[in-house]
């Protein structure tokens, strides 16, 4: 399998699940990518993290000097790593992913009230 996680309020808030998560999807012989919309020049830094989190990756994608829009710029990145799972806290972001990417919502409670989303996605569905 080829895995995606994003960073920033994903990995970054329950690091503990992602480190074992992305050591046994590595030991097991699967790819890890962390794609994270941060800034070319915090490469280093963004490794620095990951690393002192314990977790393990394929490799790191950072946006270049002309990507400005993060869901936009993630699918691209899904589509040409051929992701069978996103795991992303932006719903705008995993609603962009290429059709067959699985996707985890790691939706922050005092962000996104989740019976309000269901409550209009059932609404949604009867119109």
């Amino acid at each position: 399998m080829i895995i995606g996680l994003d960073l920033d309020h994903t990995i970054s808030d329950v690091p503990e699940l992602f480190a074992v998560l992305s050591v046994a999807l590595i030991v097991q012989g699967h790819e890890v990518h962390v794609i994270t919309f941060r800034e070319p020049t915090e490469d280093d830094a963004t490794r620095q993290e990951l690393s002192s989190l314990g977790i393990a990756c394929t490799s790191v994608h950072l946006p270049g000097p002309d990507d400005h829009d993060p869901p936009t710029w993630k699918a691209r990145v899904a589509e040409e790593l051929g992701l069978d799972a996103m795991f992303e806290d932006s719903p705008e972001v995993l609603a962009a992913m290429p059709t067959g990417v699985r996707r985890f919502w790691l939706a922050d409670p005092e962000v996104f009230n989740l019976d309000v989303c269901v409550g209009a996605l059932r609404k949604a569905m009867q119109t």
